[in-house]
């Protein structure tokens, strides 16, 4: 079969309109498929964050009862009898505190080293031996994957010099 050369022409020109727009569709379609696969990775690392922002809500909520309970057994020691029910405190306690621990949630005292300001909170100051020492603590701190969920609550010493 024999082309006249303008039509010939005119067919190279449609195939190479046809090649770069294919070309052009090709390059479309991986950038599509480029931006889908971040967006997907986007909406999961949202849901991760949520879900972990919840965790730690509940942990927080939780941490006030260990708190509580902490204050109970510390009462109890205070007086003799109801060795039972101190037995059925402690054990509780001592679930709770697994379950955050298994959870990653980890509980931080204070007494005897150095104040912190970014872990601690000072409740009082009160005359010591050394500057600037947890000598006393209301309040553990608790962390959760490294990031502070609640602060200790202290007594801090300060040397007095005459």
């Amino acid at each position: 079969m024999i082309t006249h050369p303008l039509i010939q022409k005119k067919l190279i020109r449609k195939v190479k309109k046809l090649n770069s727009d294919l070309l052009t569709s090709k390059e479309n379609y991986i950038k599509l498929l480029a931006d889908y696969e971040n967006y997907k990775k986007d909406v999961q690392r949202r849901i991760n964050e949520a879900k972990e922002n919840e965790r730690e809500k509940l942990f927080k909520e939780i941490i006030i009862i260990v708190d509580n309970f902490e204050r109970a057994l510390e009462y109890m020691n205070k007086f003799s009898g109801g060795e039972e029910i101190k037995k059925g405190v402690e054990m509780i306690y001592k679930q709770l505190m697994k379950f955050l621990n298994d959870n990653g949630v980890e509980q931080i005292s204070f007494k005897g080293k150095l104040f912190d300001p970014k872990l601690c909170e000072a409740l009082l100051i009160k005359e010591g031996e050394v500057d600037n020492v947890v000598i006393e603590e209301f309040e553990k701190a608790y962390l959760y994957k490294g990031k502070l969920l609640k602060p200790a609550k202290v007594v801090v010493s300060k040397k007095i010099t005459s």
